[in-house]
């Protein structure tokens, strides 16, 4: 989507323009090819006509792994690779020490985009001006993490952050491990500290770990501890554009304008799902919740997988059947003002109204000068000296021009439309229903027509099928395309799908299908799959190996997993595998490995070639 995944205060942005010019400048080709991404390429400041000599410009994508853990901050991505058609996982815990003003209540939380859209969102900056408003867009219950005790009054009161229900500290929360491969994410946090104060332990755990089966599936496991019993709320905030679907029990869709996600839920205690709004703050959008009775200790697994979606028109919520949702209303003391009305409407349910004064901004659709754009909505008005307007914005990061039909009062359900020709410089277009006046106006199937509307994107990944999830939520078997994946965390073995996986270490997971075949084995010593010792190494290490489709076995492996630890060197790896044909080449890194044929199936890897 070409913004960065808004985190506390913010809004979806391409930030830091001038520091990345001044790197591209200095030979930098990352941050060349950053500025051409984010479209700030374009000499459109004096600033920059002085500064800018194209020739010294490369854009180059970087060569750097796009998966990065910044633990001094708290912030990670999981990503295969650059290409806009791949998922996008953004995750936050942190900064451990450091207070940063404009933070939020909202370590390990995370987000996650597809197909430039973020389905899984962050609220953005805090409201400012209305209390109820101001809690949910800053603390914990605004966010993808836990909340504890969610009850009527807790919904009710202004407080935040409130001691044994929320986050109370901006800072306590750490990235503790991170692991990136060209198969396979891991990122590990711990938030515990930041439900605490000086007295009171409330959460004795909270440990986040997140695995990308890349390019298509991302698994999280949550660890929730706590001294006295609390019931347990995970939450996933759903942008405001997008809206939630139920599939069956614990299972649910996150729709999208053209991306879609499908999520399923399992606990290591009864849960129940559910998806609402925040009392008071329903235009931001929704959140799904998994909830649990009263308890002292759980276990969560969240499997996600993201694919392409099209419906029909542009606009997710052309009538108000659904709130607000695709909608922007006026803040501040005009937000009341604005009310989704199931007495009056033209069709449906529902119709938006404004009282007095405010409006509803529609979401932004890409458009290049020349393009012509039509609008329309249906309007009724009621004790109007004036009217109401609708109207074309055009946008390049800012608004640049507008179209509008002008002051209409009608007395009946009338369509008013607009139509447009983009101006030069504009990347994006929006409409408006606006009202400053006396009296009430009503708006209704709302439409958005453009000459060049946005590609739909025909990258239809099929739906898992027998997707099993453990009772006990610590493993998950599933099949995409013929290709079978199961992941367990350690102890006792996990039967899924007539098949079973063991490890002696803290999670192992295998992908036996291709074209990547894959086992990963984090701390550990073995890992047993469907009645075989697949891997074996003679000390606990974190080792990934894979066999991509090139005919050469990938080794990365290492003997800790803190953020930036160096891997275990080729000339002190060790690790046996067992190989249904031979081996004849195989790498750690850049660097060829010995692979030596014990005889009895088995292959060791590891020491120079």
């Amino acid at each position: 989507g070409r913004v960065m995944p808004n985190f506390s205060d913010g809004g979806p942005t391409a930030g830091y323009p001038e520091t990345m010019a001044i790197l591209a400048h200095r030979g930098s080709q990352a941050a060349a090819w950053y500025l051409q991404q984010a479209r700030h390429l374009d000499v459109d400041t004096l600033y920059r006509f002085i500064r800018f000599q194209e020739d010294k410009l490369d854009p180059q994508p970087p060569a750097f792994p796009a998966s990065q853990a910044f633990v001094d901050i708290g912030y990670a991505s999981l990503r295969a690779g650059l290409d806009p058609h791949t998922p996008y996982l953004a995750f936050k815990s942190g900064p451990p020490t450091e207070n940063i003003g404009h933070n939020h209540y909202d370590h390990n939380n995370f987000q996650l985009s597809y197909l430039g859209e973020f389905l899984i969102a962050d609220r953005g900056y805090r409201h400012r001006f209305i209390p109820i408003k101001t809690k949910y867009t800053q603390g914990t219950s605004g966010h993808s993490s836990l909340v504890l005790d969610i009850t009527d009054e807790y919904l009710a009161s202004e407080v935040h952050p409130e001691l044994g229900h929320d986050q109370i500290h901006r800072t306590g929360g750490r990235i503790e491990q991170f692991f990136t491969s060209p198969v396979l994410d891991y990122i590990q946090g711990q938030a515990a500290a930041a439900y605490n104060d000086d007295q009171t332990t409330v959460v004795e755990d909270f440990t986040r770990r997140i695995i990308y089966l890349k390019p298509w599936i991302y698994v999280m496991l949550d660890r929730v501890r706590t001294p006295e019993p609390h019931t347990y709320h995970l939450g996933f905030q759903l942008h405001s554009r997008a809206s939630s679907e139920f599939v069956a029990e614990n299972r649910w869709n996150i729709l999208g304008t053209r991306a879609q996600l499908a999520c399923a839920f399992a606990g290591s205690v009864p849960i129940t799902t559910s998806a609402q709004t925040y009392p008071g703050a329903e235009e931001y959008g929704e959140f799904i919740t998994v909830n649990t009775e009263p308890q002292t200790e759980a276990n969560f697994l969240t499997l996600m997988y993201p694919r392409n979606y099209h419906r029909e028109g542009l606009l997710a919520n052309p009538g108000f059947e659904r709130s607000y949702k695709g909608w922007r209303i006026r803040a501040n003391q005009d937000a009341p003002n604005h009310i989704i009305d199931t007495d009056v409407k033209r069709n449906g349910e529902s119709s938006a109204r404004i009282d007095g004064s405010g409006y509803y901004y529609s979401e932004k659709f890409p458009v290049t000068a020349g393009d012509r754009v039509k609008v329309s909505a249906w309007m009724k008005t009621e004790g109007a000296a004036k009217g109401g307007t609708v109207l074309i914005h055009w946008w390049k990061g800012k608004s640049i021009g507008s179209e509008s039909s002008g002051s209409q009062m009608p007395t009946d359900w009338e369509k008013i439309e607009v139509e447009g020709i983009a101006p030069e410089g504009a990347e994006q277009v929006s409409m408006a229903c606006t009202f400053h006046d006396t009296g009430r106006v009503w708006y209704d199937d709302a439409e958005v027509w453009l000459e060049n509307p946005p590609e739909v994107l025909e990258i239809d990944r099929p739906e898992p099928t027998s997707v099993d999830l453990s009772d006990d939520a610590r493993g998950v078997a599933f099949e995409v395309e013929g290709a079978r994946f199961m992941l367990t965390t350690g102890g006792e073995p996990t039967e899924l799908g007539g098949l079973t996986l063991q490890t002696n270490g803290t999670l192992a997971c295998v992908g036996d299908r291709q074209p990547t075949e894959f086992v990963y084995m984090q701390e550990g010593t073995s890992v047993t799959y469907d009645g075989l010792e697949i891997l074996r190494t003679d000390t606990p290490i974190t080792v990934c190996m894979w066999h991509g489709g090139d005919d050469v076995v990938h080794v990365l492996a290492y003997d800790d997993l803190t953020p930036h630890a160096a891997a275990i060197a080729p000339e002190d790896l060790r690790v046996t595998v067992l190989a249904a044909t031979a081996i004849t080449e195989a790498m750690s890194g850049d660097t060829p490995i010995k692979a030596t044929d014990n005889g009895d199936g088995t292959w060791t890897l590891g020491g120079p070639r």
